[in-house]
This record gives structure tokens, sequence and C-alpha cells, in this order.
């Protein structure tokens, strides 16, 4: 995916570990970016059925249909026209990638296609069709003409399509799929630098991006304060340090009508968890003394720049506040 140009037509697919070394300039940047998304899933031809063709489960509200020489004119064409390009430059739906079906519930027709290149397609074309834009997802309700928008890399993810369909199709989720980015208000601070290493430890500070992917792995853009005795937090103004999450980070919050009767909930850095960071970027920005305790680790045998966050835990207005904290901004 890193270094194509942006497809004029249809907006890329947004990952962190792609934009990954966001750091405002001459700080800080940790850790390895997201994982890079896996290849979609393996097509198999819908166009005729057959014995090896998947069966419509009993209660299912999807069917699979069998695609004439209609449907897929049908789907050139649009996909034609979403690209820009003459139908005589493409072809397709190129054989073992059509699928296509009926979501019973809405009365919405579905189709997944991919498409190649002839050789009277201009150059350009190449560049556009990379990084799964040379599949489409196509749908129309009832009579209607078809729409159709990018397949890109990963695919398919959740709700791109009907899970009915999802299981009459045989295809599963891409554990690359993005299930929460979010952003601060503060990270257009951020801007690009050089990767550092941060050094094992806890720090304390305040999250400005987040990532969390299907697999449960993830990142966060993560900007620690030096808090020492009874002062208040203090920002360098320069620490923003991407650290990666994996499915083993602890995760915790504390809850409750005061601090007297508040208590620890412990889990893992998961969807739940990455709703609460979301919902509370803003008022971590403009509480001091609230943020995140996040203990960083070095994998064993890791060289180069590796630090994962072992345990992430929110310090709120509820949350018993460190008697003595003693939290250091690492060095540039």
């Amino acid at each position: 995916m890193a270094g194509r140009p942006a497809d004029r037509r249809w907006p890329h697919r947004a990952m962190l570990g792609v934009s990954a070394m966001l750091v405002l300039t001459g700080c800080a940047s940790s850790a390895r970016p997201a994982p890079p998304p896996s290849a979609p899933v393996a097509h198999s031809s819908s166009a005729a059925p057959s014995a090896s063709s998947p069966a419509s489960p009993v209660g299912s509200r999807a069917q699979n249909l069998a695609a004439g020489s209609a449907v897929k004119a049908a789907l050139l064409a649009t996909f034609a026209a979403a690209k820009g390009l003459r139908q005589d430059e493409l072809t397709g739906p190129l054989p073992g990638t059509l699928y296509y079906g009926l979501d019973s519930a809405t009365g919405t027709y579905w189709a997944v296609a991919t498409f190649g290149l002839t050789s009277s397609a201009p150059s350009q074309a190449a560049v556009d069709m990379q990084d799964g834009f040379d599949t489409g997802i196509f749908s129309r309700h009832g009579d209607q003409a078809w729409t159709v928008r990018p397949g890109g890399i990963p695919f398919p993810c959740p709700g791109e399509l009907p899970a009915d369909l999802m299981s009459v199709w045989g295809m599963t989720s891409s554990g690359s799929c993005i299930v929460v980015s979010a952003s601060s208000p503060a990270r257009a601070q951020a801007t690009s630098g050089n990767a550092l290493e941060l050094p094992a430890g806890t720090y304390f500070g305040v999250v400005l991006y987040e990532e969390l992917l299907l697999n449960g792995s993830g990142a966060i853009l993560f900007e620690p304060e030096t808090w020492r005795g009874t002062s208040t937090p203090a920002s360098g103004s320069y620490g923003f340090l991407l650290l990666t999450l994996t499915p083993s980070t602890v995760a915790g919050y504390w809850t409750g009508p005061s601090r007297s009767a508040s208590h620890e909930v412990l889990g893992r850095f998961d969807l739940a968890f990455a709703d609460r960071v979301q919902g509370e970027m803003v008022p971590f920005l403009t509480q001091p003394l609230s943020g995140y305790e996040v203990t960083v680790a070095t994998p064993e045998g890791c060289s180069g720049a590796c630090s994962q966050v072992t345990k992430i835990i929110q310090v709120n207005s509820v949350a018993p506040l460190p008697a003595n904290p003693d939290f250091t901004i690492p060095p540039p």
C-alpha cells in the first residue's frame, strides 16, 4: 500500500500502519506500526450454481444467485463509469472472482467482482487498480441501478457486506480490518519526525490517536508528561510516541460515583475499552490530572523500535491518583 498514488475517484482505506510515524518534529516515535493489511480472501465463482457452491443455511436471509450475462455486463458498465474508463478498457468480471446474491431482508441485490484492464486502457488505470481497487462491491435495491464502492485492502471488513451473504459465500473478515480509529483535537500538533525507541517503563500521558484491528492488535499515539511529587503533570510538547498494542495488552479503568466508591475494572484493550478511550480524549486534554498510566516493554529478541504496551490504565476523576507520582518524559 505504501507509495501508491491516491486514487482520485475512490479514497484509499486509511490505516495507521501506513502513516505510522506521527511525531512532533525533533521528538520521539516508537514501536512498530500496526500490522500490514492481509490480502483479500480468495474468491470463488458464483456465476453458476454447482455442487461446490455454498448453500444458503436454513433460516438465512441471504440467497446465492447465478449471475447471467446481463448481470455481468451491468457490473462491468457500473465499474467502468466509477473509474472513469470506457467499457472496452476493462475486462471482467474475472473468472473465479464473482459473487452474486440477494439479501431477502432488505430486498437488496449484492455482488462482488474483480476486473482487469485491456491493452487500450491508459497507463494511470493500472496504478488506480492497485491495492484491491480492481475489486468492486455492488448493490442495488429492486430494479434500481447498480451502485459500486471499492473493495480495497483489507477486504471484506465488518459492515461492508450483509453478514448472511458473507456466510453463504464463505467469506470471513480480515483480521487487519480497522474496527475503531479515533483522534483527539490535539493530534494536529503531530508532524513527521524520526523513530526513537521508548525505554521500558511506566509513563503517564494522554492518547492522541488510537487504532484497533479486528485481530486485537493496534496502536496508540501517546503523549507522555512529566509528573513528579505533588506537582501538576507538565508536557514537554515534543514527545508523541507511536506504541503498538497486542491482543494480550491489559487495559483498565476506574468507575464509580466517587473516589471512595470507585473500583478498578481490568480486561483487555478491546472494542469496549477503545470506545472509552475515544469518548474521553477531550476531557483528558482539558483535565491535567486525567490521562493514562502506560507500561511499555521491549519484547525478547527485539532489535530496533518495537516497544509494546503491556498495560494501560485510565486515571480520571474517580480514580485514586498516585500518592507520589514519578513519571518522567523520556529524553528526545
